[in-house]
């Protein structure tokens, strides 16, 4: 269970980039 939420805060983080990345 540990696992599956570090997976889900990696890609919220990944995201975040993406979305940053997009508004530049």
């Amino acid at each position: 269970m540990q696992r599956l939420e570090v997976y889900k805060n990696y890609q919220h983080l990944y995201d975040l980039r993406i979305a940053i990345l997009l508004n530049l």
